[in-house]
């Protein structure tokens, strides 16, 4: 049987993204982490300079907290820091997957869009969040989406959804 390799490291690959490459855990990791990191810094979320600013992660029974812990660790080590009351500025651990359903709860007129977060997650699927939590060995649950239909197959659909909230956001603040 023929495996298929990482396209970096040429490792087996665990793996495949929307675009069909294949990654090993360590650069399918590295991957997801420059995603966020760019994503922060694009956005500019947090701000490390200001040293009297403190983040408040919210904590969440499905444990994808501890997911959003990992990569603020890794990209911030121990510039940022996160205390345990609830600040002015929240870190909430909601995916590409939560953002559409939220968009898509707003336009049925179910839900109103929360209010402004930190969402470091919000540029990965469901699918990978559960790739991460298999190679970290971390225990999650996640419920299913309403959308799931319309994104199963194109998953650039759920890209375009977030940047479509972004935009129907930005307009709702300046109102």
């Amino acid at each position: 049987m023929n495996a298929k390799k990482c396209i970096k490291c040429k490792k087996e690959s665990t793996w495949t993204d929307h675009t069909n490459q294949t990654f090993c855990e360590n650069h399918f990791l590295e991957l997801i982490e420059k995603r966020i990191r760019k994503n922060l810094r694009i956005n500019k979320t947090i701000n490390i300079k200001n040293k009297e600013q403190e983040y408040y992660l919210k904590e969440n029974k499905e444990n994808t907290h501890l997911i959003t812990k990992y990569f603020l660790k890794k990209i911030f080590q121990d510039k940022l820091k996160i205390t345990n009351k609830e600040k002015k500025e929240i870190i909430s651990s909601k995916t590409l997957n939560d953002e559409a359903e939220e968009l898509l709860n707003f336009f049925m007129n179910k839900k109103e869009i929360t209010k402004q977060e930190i969402k470091p997650l919000n540029v990965i699927t469901d699918e990978e969040l559960k790739k991460i939590a298999e190679i970290l060995n971390i225990k999650i649950t996640i419920k299913p989406k309403k959308h799931e239909e319309l994104t199963k197959k194109d998953p650039q659909i759920l890209f375009s959804t977030l940047k479509s909230k972004e935009f129907i956001e930005q307009r709702l603040r300046k109102k």
